[in-house]
């Protein structure tokens, strides 16, 4: 068995031995399924359960995949887990490659889950399934949602504090990606860092729509996100193996 491949072992490990990662489990799932409960029980009997009403709390389930990621990692730092990997494995990277991977699933996964149960309540509570062959939507959720929990790993190896691991991404999306947008509605000097703000890509794949009219396809998109995603790994990569340990 390769170091890493250990490292991932811990990691799985640790995920399954925390009680918090059950709570994490819960709220993912339940950001996904639990507003088209609300829709099955409080709506009309046979309303049209499409894409866009099954992934209602996407954004939702976004935000905690982020804030799990950072919580996780950063809290691991603080308590000098990361020391243990040190001693431990042959390579400073092991831990955290063996962090993404395991953040990874678990979004994945947890993503899959809530979307099955929410395709199932929304069927049993009398809703009208109008899904089609049209898969669009959700791939988009689960890669991007993938990302930027994977992201996330990175930008907390570089910020090391877990309140502000927690707080930098959760601003980002849910306050300066949007400004940006808007700013660049007005101001062009603004266009270019719409163009690459990570959440402005993922609503343009999600809708098919580029309101700022960028010129900027479905591949450049994605090309964006996973860019962020790359450079953040890397510098959080790079910090970790230069960081001391206190």
């Amino acid at each position: 068995m390769s170091t890493f491949t250990r490292a991932v072992h811990a990691e799985t490990t640790k995920l399954f031995s925390v009680r918090a990662s059950a709570v994490y489990a819960v709220l993912l799932t339940g950001s996904l399924f639990g507003p088209v409960t609300l829709v099955g029980i409080f709506g009309e009997h046979g309303t049209d359960m499409d894409w866009s009403t099954i992934l209602f709390g996407l954004q939702i389930f976004q935000l905690i995949a982020v804030i799990f990621a950072a919580a996780t990692t950063a809290g691991d730092i603080r308590n000098h887990l990361h020391a243990q990997a040190f001693l431990t494995q042959a390579h400073r990277w092991q831990w955290v490659g063996a962090k993404i991977l395991v953040t990874t699933v678990f979004t994945a996964v947890t993503f899959v889950v809530g979307t099955v149960l929410a395709v199932g309540i929304g069927a049993v509570l009398g809703g009208t399934l109008a899904l089609g062959t049209d898969t669009h939507l959700p791939v988009v959720g689960l890669v991007t949602s993938v990302l930027f929990a994977a992201m996330t790993v990175g930008l907390a190896c570089i910020i090391r504090s877990q309140v502000a691991a927690v707080a930098v991404p959760v601003a980002w999306l849910l306050v300066i990606d949007g400004m940006l947008g808007m700013a660049a509605e007005h101001i062009d000097i603004f266009r270019p860092l719409a163009a690459v703000a990570p959440g402005q890509r993922m609503n343009q794949l999600m809708y098919d729509q580029d309101p700022l009219g960028l010129g900027l396809g479905t591949a450049a998109c994605y090309l964006v996100i996973v860019a962020w995603f790359v450079v953040l790994s890397a510098v959080g990569l790079w910090r970790n193996h230069r960081a001391d340990v206190r």
